[in-house]
């Protein structure tokens, strides 16, 4: 390749000189062009020249002259940034550290020339930059670096060794631990990243050194380590440590406990530690409450364990309450003691989970506690323990829930409804009959269901009584809970229903019709697709379906041209799940529809159903000007494949042009 040729590997002696002008011009655009194009350059003016660009006013040159030396990666490089390590300029000094560290291997030999030569600022920030390399050859400049006379240097050296774990890095951290005491704090924490047991003895002792900052230390590294063996020494520490320092001891507990397993021999020394941790657990930073409840998650529980972890159901931090929340949850202890505890005192949010929690374990015994808390003057104690009785309470619980179904609080009158139902308390229709009234709609809702579960003949004939209500809502509800009942006995009030002057009567009486699916109904069901209602029509129109869907097919045929868009699109959308050699007829009749969502509707079901010979009349709606209902034909289309449909999708893109995803 001609070495002059634009973009080859070299240049011509006539565009280096202009180059090495350019790096020299006023203009910044130049000099960074310049510093990039340098990279390439062979002449060896060339690191010179970028070495001085690296000093630059303009960050954007300095950039560009870091990463063009950085990619000629060459000795000539390192040894020209070297001289740049004792610059009184921090910045540059900086920047040809950064260098010199992404060179790798290639600035080696320097580095360890100037850590034994250089000043002591020079010694330093050649240590720290050995850091970042982390080649093995430094390790040896490091070792000597320990005993370095300026203490700045020794201390760089000690944390750059924590990232080169080996047994003799170790010993050497060690050795150096016990000489000089000064180095204690760098030299903990790199021992901790060599997590080597042997420095455990020099970590407890350091426990009780007079510097909180050297405790600290210790605290950290013995929890990087893992061992087991810390948990006493770090829990012993713990009481006669102030606050900070007992939130970094119970993190570095938590770290240990990770290495243990249920199983393991280790998990004895952690249950040595339960008293401090539970003392922890009460303690006023949340964090040491949120760890002393981790570690207490490792253990068997105990009476003990199982009271402060249930008190800390009320804790003011969220996260604390569900990880007290999951604790007793997973736990095989007896939780009632406990629990007990927290509903008679504390806060409300904390008695409120204490009474959930019992419900989920279905504890009887749990009852005259919760009974108890029904006269508590907060709603939301009072709706807490009424859900909770309506799991776990015995047949004595329901008068008091019953006397709750008037209590002032809709929150609480919902809660008592929904326990009577999960009780299925079969003398108590009548009061949840009459919470059908109630002013708040989940009242009303919430009474429906528990009647609905409990069934029976009672709660029947009540509700086919209400069929003739002078309230219109609870004609409705009545004709919905008796579908969903399912009792025989109610077809015939419900095709009475029918005909009730109240359209949402008759709606409601249609769906339950459906759900009885009792044939008796498919005339009179058919008769109220002619329904003045658009809603009976749509709701006779699922009941038939579920019926009888061949019946149901020829019946819905006439609904195709019902005078609402919506319930012509209810038909489609009704039909579209279903398999009948019919309905893809209707379907492409639909097609023709005035209405675009009726249009969007069947061209969706088309391709879904996979009609193929339906391709050629959804490829004639690829002209309407409607482009969601364009983009819903081309999806059909492509589901349907074929070649009639393909060859509709060609057609259209080459009109169109390409599609794009």
């Amino acid at each position: 390749m001609n070495p002059t040729t634009p973009g080859a590997g070299t240049t011509s002696s006539t565009d280096t000189e202009g180059i090495f002008c350019d790096a020299a011009s006023s203009e910044d655009r130049l000099r960074r062009s310049a510093a990039s194009r340098l990279a390439l350059v062979r002449d060896p003016r060339a690191v010179q020249v970028l070495v001085g660009l690296l000093s630059d006013a303009r960050q954007s040159v300095q950039e560009a002259a870091a990463q063009a030396l950085r990619h000629r990666g060459e000795g000539a490089v390192s040894e020209a940034l070297a001289r740049l390590l004792g610059s009184p300029d921090l910045g540059l000094r900086n920047r040809a550290g950064t260098v010199l560290a992404s060179l790798g291997e290639v600035s080696v030999p320097v580095l360890i020339r100037e850590a034994t030569a250089g000043e002591a600022g020079v010694r330093k920030f050649t240590v720290e930059i050995m850091g970042e390399i982390r080649s093995p050859w430094v390790v040896g400049t490091l070792v000597k670096a320990l005993r370095d006379q300026d203490l700045n240097v020794a201390f760089a050296a000690a944390e750059a060794l924590g990232k080169f774990p080996a047994p003799e890095v170790a010993e050497c951290l060690i050795s150096v631990f016990r000489e000089r005491e000064e180095l204690r704090c760098p030299l903990s924490e790199a021992l901790g990243m060599q997590a080597d047991a042997r420095a455990i003895p020099l970590l407890v002792e350091a426990l009780g050194a007079p510097e909180l900052l050297l405790q600290f230390s210790a605290v950290n590294a013995l929890g990087m380590i893992g061992s087991p063996a810390a948990l006493r020494p770090l829990m012993d520490a713990f009481h006669r440590s102030p606050e900070p320092l007992r939130h970094a001891i119970l993190q570095s507990v938590t770290r240990l406990t990770e290495h243990i397993s249920p199983s393991s021999a280790e998990l004895a020394q952690l249950q040595a530690i339960i008293p401090d941790v539970l003392t922890a657990a009460a303690s006023e930073e949340w964090e040491i409450r949120r760890a002393a409840l981790r570690i207490l998650s490792l253990c068997p529980a105990s009476d003990e364990s199982t009271a402060a972890v249930a008190a800390l159901l009320g804790d003011p931090i969220d996260e604390i309450r569900q990880l007290a929340w999951r604790n007793l949850e997973r736990s095989s202890a007896d939780l009632l003691p406990a629990l007990t505890a927290v509903l008679k005192s504390g806060p409300t949010v904390g008695r409120c989970l204490a009474a959930e929690l019992l419900a989920t374990h279905f504890d009887h015994r749990a009852t005259p506690a919760l009974r108890e808390m029904l006269r508590e003057s907060d709603c939301r104690i009072r709706a807490a323990a009424a859900r909770a009785l309506g799991q776990c309470g015995g047949g004595e619980s329901v008068p008091a829930l019953e006397a709750l179904t008037a209590d002032p609080e809709p929150e609480v009158r919902q809660s008592a409804a929904r326990a009577l139902g999960w009780m299925r308390a079969e003398n108590s229709g009548a009061c949840l009959r009459a919470l059908l009234d109630d002013e708040a709609g989940e009242v009303r809702e919430s009474a429906l269901g528990a009647l609905v579960l409990i069934s029976g003949e009672q709660v029947v004939q009540g509700l086919r009584e209400d069929l003739q209500h002078p309230r219109p809502e609870r004609r409705r509800l009545a004709g919905v809970a008796l579908g969903y009942i399912g009792d025989e006995t109610v077809v015939e009030p419900l095709l009475e229903a029918l005909a009730h002057e109240d359209s949402g009567i008759r709606q409601s009486a249609a769906l339950s019709l459906g759900r009885l699916q009792d044939s008796r109904a498919f005339e009179p069901l058919r008769a109220r697709l002619e329904d003045c209602e658009p809603g009976v029509r749509q709701a006779s129109v699922d009941a038939l379906i579920a019926l009888d869907l061949d019946r149901a097919v020829l019946a819905l045929e006439g609904r195709l041209h019902d005078p609402d868009p919506w319930v012509r699109y209810h038909v489609v959308s009704a039909l579209s799940d279903r398999h009948h050699e019919a309905i893809p007829g209707l379907l492409i009749r639909a097609l023709q529809d005035p209405a675009l969502v009726v249009v969007i509707a069947a061209s969706e079901a088309l391709g879904r159903l996979g009609v193929e010979h339906s391709a050629g009349q959804l490829a004639g709606l690829l002209d309407r000007p409607e482009p969601e209902l364009v983009r819903c034909v081309i999806q059909s289309l492509t589901l349907l494949g074929g070649e009639e449909a393909k060859a509709a999708l060609l057609r259209h893109e080459g009109r169109q042009g390409p599609r794009t995803s």
